[in-house]
């Protein structure tokens, strides 16, 4: 997501990135520290409360914009370093953010 949190919440806005994941950009693969990857978000530009549902049951609009996005990967990666609290990110909510953080550290 590429904007600052509707009112009500706690206002953090999303920064940058740095990562070695690449994404697809005008057909090459491109490292995401070439690219501010928030400019080429599917969910840029729409309203920002989509992407904060009150419940996760709400979260499926948000979930069909991101299913579409060329950088859902950046942007889940970026929520999960940063350990997001709120919203859907890259596709997941906070619930499942959790799950793939505990999984990861299973594996390591």
């Amino acid at each position: 997501m590429l904007f600052e949190k509707p009112s009500g919440s706690s206002g953090l806005r999303r920064e940058g990135y740095q990562s070695h994941s690449f994404i697809a950009f005008w057909g090459a693969n491109v490292p995401v520290t070439n690219i501010d990857w928030r400019q080429l978000g599917a969910c840029r530009g729409l309203d920002p409360g989509i992407f904060y549902p009150e419940t996760d049951d709400e979260s499926d609009s948000a979930k069909l914009v991101c299913a579409a996005c060329g950088v859902r990967t950046a942007c889940l990666e970026h929520a999960l370093q940063r350990r997001e609290k709120q919203g859907v990110w890259g596709g997941s909510t906070e619930r499942e953010r959790r799950r793939i953080i505990r999984q990861r550290r299973r594996s390591a």
